[in-house]
């Protein structure tokens, strides 16, 4: 797999680093399938490397964009912006400044929220919706706020929180790069989705999503239990499928990068040419 780098602007002037992962020979036949890869909180796109090198595998034809977004990684961190709202805008701009004219958006935990946001605007461009352990398009269950916001920038607590996401240990590399990037984001980015953004609900949008989705759940998540999944985002988007990875948490692109891959290449293929979901 190559990978290569750039940086995009959003229409408020937000610059975001971007990864691109594609096959190294461009010899598969067929018209090249674009995803569009949005991590979680507290990550950076250079999450998506393990699940991008299974997705080339699998198909030699995809061609993954994997954004920082605003306040994470490399990307700009402005003092304002941390709404679910002006995520979504901030991908939107990102899909028009890459030029994606048919492409699968993939949101993973918070950033399945913002994808679930996206998708219900209705973007002509967008064909298909993945969704990984992902936020609630409503008002995300109680955690202990005060406490997540108090281990900002403090390296062991951040360490017991985001690798207890996973069912099992992690490879060292992985939870490393987990650790790295979450002390390097920005604390407005970091407190941003504990408050407002996991609060503010958006239930009543789902039922404008029209695209055909995937919703993959892990079984032994300790952040979205499957029956949450179930009810609170399959449920209310018509025509979505679940797909659950009984040994992952909530880190399956970590955890079983190939268990992953083949379900999102499996539910692609299935697709007659991403046709939206009949009223």
């Amino acid at each position: 797999m190559k990978h290569s780098h750039s940086k995009i602007q959003t229409r408020g002037g937000v610059s975001l680093h971007m990864t691109v992962y594609e096959a190294e020979t461009d010899s598969a036949p067929g018209a090249t399938r674009e995803m569009l890869l949005l991590h979680g909180w507290p990550n950076a796109g250079r999450i998506w490397e393990p699940l991008a090198q299974a997705l080339t595998l699998a198909d030699p034809r995809l061609r993954c964009f994997a954004p920082d977004l605003r306040g994470y990684g490399d990307s700009d961190r402005p003092e304002s912006g941390y709404h679910c709202e002006t995520f979504a805008d901030d991908v939107l701009d990102t899909a028009a400044a890459l030029g994606l004219k048919r492409y699968t958006l993939l949101g993973h935990s918070m950033s399945g929220k913002i994808a679930q946001i996206v998708a219900s605007r209705q973007p002509p461009e967008l064909c298909t919706l993945v969704l990984v352990t992902p936020g609630l398009l409503a008002a995300s269950p109680p955690v202990d706020i005060a406490g997540r916001k108090a281990i900002y920038g403090d390296a062991s607590q951040v360490r017991d929180l985001v690798v207890g996401w996973a069912a099992h240990p992690l490879p060292a590399a992985s939870a490393d790069l987990l650790v790295e990037d979450a002390l390097r984001m920005d604390r407005a980015a970091w407190n941003g989705w504990l408050a407002p953004m996991r609060d503010e609900d958006f239930f009543r949008d789902a039922a404008r999503i029209t695209v055909p989705t995937l919703v993959v759940g892990g079984g032994k998540d300790p952040q979205r239990m499957e029956e949450e999944l179930r009810r609170g985002v399959v449920a209310q988007i018509r025509g979505a499928e679940y797909a659950r990875l009984p040994g992952s948490g909530h880190l399956p692109h970590l955890e079983e990068p190939d268990a992953l891959a083949a379900l999102i290449v499996n539910f692609l293929d299935r697709l007659p040419g991403g046709e939206r979901v009949s009223p």
